[in-house]
């Protein structure tokens, strides 16, 4: 027979144990439930709420340069006075006004090789109009006010009755050529002119006279007397 100590021993520890069961079952709990909770935190049923990018910044436009709205000006040799180009190609700015639609116009660049011509030099008169380049000799130079200089000379042989005229202001250029096809006059500013038939064109200003006018420092024209 156990004693009387011996039970109470035996008691104690079942109560011991007991409590250390309780503990453990506890701290099991708790941890599960934490454990939990995380998980719920990671729950994919969460939408995160979306970052917006920021809004794409255009570049800022800038004006078109002369190169960026037109193809450059053709390369014309010093001895050729104009040469055709497209109007399509060219910046709207640079073509020259002029007060009335001709039939058979074309535009042409100016050449910059005319400021230096002198008498006794052979030219180029290029008139698309009929195919033809005419290669006249200039007979006279004629300097009216400041840097204005008209041409003069025969179209063709000197004893044929066709004649030339071009005249050079600082902001415009007047040009007259006299062929067996008939007559051709240019109207325009130092880098374009309109080449035109003359039958098509209105009879008010003959600019086969060189010195039908100048122009001074302000572009102004000035009517010259003889």
């Amino acid at each position: 027979m156990a004693t009387e100590r011996q039970r109470k021993f035996v008691w104690h520890g079942l109560l011991t144990a007991l409590a250390l069961a309780v503990l453990i079952v506890l701290y099991r709990q708790g941890a599960f439930d934490s454990d939990q909770g995380e998980r719920a935190d990671e729950s994919p049923n969460e939408v995160a709420t979306p970052v917006e990018a920021p809004p794409e910044v255009a570049p800022a436009a800038t004006a078109p340069s002369d190169e960026a709205t037109s193809n450059a000006l053709p390369a014309i040799p010093p001895d050729t006075a104009w040469a055709e180009v497209n109007l399509a190609d060219i910046n709207p700015e640079w073509v020259p006004e002029y007060h009335e639609t001709v039939e058979g116009a074309l535009l042409v660049a100016i050449g910059d090789g005319m400021r230096t011509w002198n008498a006794g030099d052979t030219i180029a008169l290029p008139v698309p109009q009929i195919g033809e380049v005419f290669r006249p000799v200039i007979d006279d130079v004629e300097t009216l006010v400041g840097t204005n200089r008209s041409y003069v000379g025969r179209t063709l042989a000197a004893d044929a009755p066709y004649s030339f005229v071009i005249t050079l202001g600082e902001h415009e250029t007047f040009g007259y050529v006299g062929t067996p096809q008939g007559s051709y006059e240019l109207v325009g500013n130092s880098r374009l002119a309109w080449l035109m038939p003359t039958a098509n064109m209105d009879q008010h200003v003959d600019y086969s006279k060189p010195d039908c006018f100048y122009l001074n420092e302000d572009g102004e024209r000035i009517p010259h007397e003889h």
